[in-house]
């Protein structure tokens, strides 16, 4: 993987309060209201809060911490906000969803708690206008997790909060209430039009005034879930992270609700969700790192599964499994999570990775064999090379990636994959193969996956190969143009940086060192070139991305295609 230059991040210093500036319309003011507009202005008031479960969530303090000393982690790297808040430097949608309360209220001291009410007088006299309802400012996502933030934060923001300040952030929440009534049935993707419902219910349960229109709010919630626990296998959320935030979504409403007033189809889908979480999760606790998923917090995520599943005691997951487009295969304290579908380019195009055929290899609950990740937070071009073919485990076919990039949209990519799976004797097997470089090579890629009972060997092959006789015309074609000898393919196995690879047997091996004391080695079929590389792995926890290495495998095509064999052995 081609190295890129660390972005450059801000300096920092300490932030401001917010002082006031001349007030600046945004957009047009139109004379004519429309419905949306009466539903802003007669919106009921909300008299007081009734105290309500509090979401799932995990607060940093050290990023409150960092908030106070003057940065702010956006999605383009550590922000100095220089007295600035974060909504006036970030691009991102979530610090008008107010991700930054959270982390200050979690500090719970004077300085956060002064800092938060400065900012949400300053983001209200900005952005609370009944004409102003335009740009990330009022998204849904926005909408719903500023809304979901400010009740669950009401008192550390009251405590000390003027009146003005108050009355003024009690118009805001009653105004919010009736923009989700009028926006989340509009919303066509299911796992926001869920977090919208979500904070609709919350809203409704949470301020004093809003009882009335609680019902309907319900029936919502019960539509969305029932989108989710009914919708085919190819139309879930391919995002891990986007699967596990609706399942955490779906608990803690059956919190507020209670059990015996939750409705069937909200049980249904946590019962699903709970089942695709289950297979994304390796042994080790983290999600699949695919699609745009960090990881996730293991710890968060096991009290998401363990509330999600009281009351039931869910099957144990079978050698093979699949769920949300991947498939995979556990034997004994081996894991391994493949990527089997085509990227997502309709549905969540903005965060989709080039990683049909990937993988994914965890072995004793450890991370082993992995993919650098999503490059958000570490500034756009860490995100854009995150989502490249080569920064996961699979191959590439003359340097390019299966998928390409039009500005932040994933393009292109595999349209069909095909997969076929069967146990062998004392193995499982998975056979893939998609179609991305058909077009232009007249090539497909195969892998062939073999995983013993025993846990402790991984066979694969990587093959491109024409299919048909219109694919040979192509590829034909293809080679004549290229000097014989000279098209090759690579075969991409990032390594997690907690262990240690290094080449073996004058290069024709590499061996790793796990942390726990096991020692693996993975030895390529003959012909195929074995070179050790630097690689990074993006982890949200480290403010840069960690260092590691990738094994990286080289072969050329021939008239016929090519091939190479490989296979990890745990050797002590």
């Amino acid at each position: 993987m081609t190295s890129l230059p660390l972005p450059i991040r801000g300096s920092q210093s300490v932030p401001a309060l917010p002082v006031s500036q001349p007030h600046q319309a945004a957009g047009r003011v139109h004379l004519g209201l429309s419905i949306a507009d009466l539903r802003w202005l007669l919106s009921p008031k909300a008299l007081g809060i009734i105290w309500q479960p509090a979401p799932f969530s995990l607060p940093n303090p050290l990023r409150g911490q960092q908030i106070l000393a003057g940065n702010y982690a956006g999605a383009n790297g550590l922000i100095a906000l220089a007295g600035h808040a974060p909504w006036q430097h970030a691009t991102e949608i979530s610090a008008h969803g107010f991700d930054w309360l959270d982390d200050l209220a979690s500090l719970g001291n004077r300085p956060a708690r002064d800092l938060a009410q400065g900012w949400l007088a300053l983001w209200i006299r900005d952005h609370d206008r009944p004409f102003a309802r335009q740009g990330k400012a009022w998204t849904l996502e926005a909408i719903s997790a500023r809304q979901i933030s400010l009740l669950t934060h009401a008192h550390f923001l009251m405590a000390g909060q003027n009146t003005a300040d108050r009355k003024a952030m009690f118009k805001l929440l009653a105004r919010q209430t009736a923009w989700l009534r009028h926006e989340v049935t509009r919303c066509p993707d299911p796992v926001a039009r869920l977090h919208g419902a979500t904070a609709w219910v919350f809203s409704t349960s949470s301020l004093m005034g809003m009882e009335g229109v609680r019902p309907k709010a319900i029936q919502c919630l019960e539509k969305a879930a029932a989108q989710l626990s009914t919708a085919p296998e190819a139309d879930l959320p391919r995002n891990p992270a986007r699967l596990a935030s609706a399942l955490a979504d779906l608990v803690w409403m059956r919190a507020v609700l209670g059990r015996a007033a939750t409705p069937q189809a909200v049980q249904q889908a946590i019962t699903r969700l709970s089942d695709c979480v289950s297979v994304l999760r390796p042994p080790h606790g983290a999600l699949a790192r695919f699609h745009g998923c960090d990881g996730g917090a293991p710890a968060l995520l096991s009290q998401i599964q363990d509330r999600a599943d009281e009351g039931r005691k869910p099957a144990a997951l079978p050698r093979f499994s699949h769920a949300a487009g991947y498939i995979r295969l556990s034997c004994a304290a081996s894991c391994l999570i493949l990527d089997a579908s085509p990227p997502p380019l309709k549905r969540e195009g903005d965060m989709a990775h080039a990683s049909t055929n990937a993988m994914e290899f965890s072995v004793n609950r450890l991370a082993f064999i992995t993919s650098c990740g999503t490059g958000a937070g570490f500034g756009p071009d860490w995100m854009r090379a995150g989502r490249a073919t080569q920064s996961h485990s699979t191959a590439c076919l003359a340097g390019r990636s299966s998928a390409g990039l039009d500005g932040a949209t994933l393009i292109g990519g595999a349209t069909q994959v095909a997969q076929s799976s069967k146990p062998t004797h004392g193995a499982e097997r998975v056979a893939v193969s998609h179609n991305a470089w058909q077009a232009d090579w007249g090539l497909h890629h195969i892998r062939a996956l073999t995983l013993s009972h025993d846990g402790m060997r991984l066979g694969g092959e990587d093959a491109f190969a024409p299919r048909n006789e219109e694919d040979r015309v192509i590829f034909a074609a293809r080679m004549a143009q290229t000097p014989r000898g000279s098209l090759g393919f690579s075969l991409h196995f990032h390594v997690h940086p907690t262990i240690t690879a290094q080449s073996d047997m004058g290069g024709r091996a590499a061996s790793f060192l796990l942390p726990d004391g096991q020692v693996w080695v993975l030895r390529p079929s003959e012909g195929a070139e074995l070179v050790l590389r630097p690689s990074v792995y993006f982890d949200p926890d480290h403010r840069n991305p960690r260092a590691t290495k990738q094994v990286v495998l080289f072969s050329t095509l021939a008239d016929y295609g090519g091939a190479i064999g490989w296979c990890f052995l745990r050797a002590q």
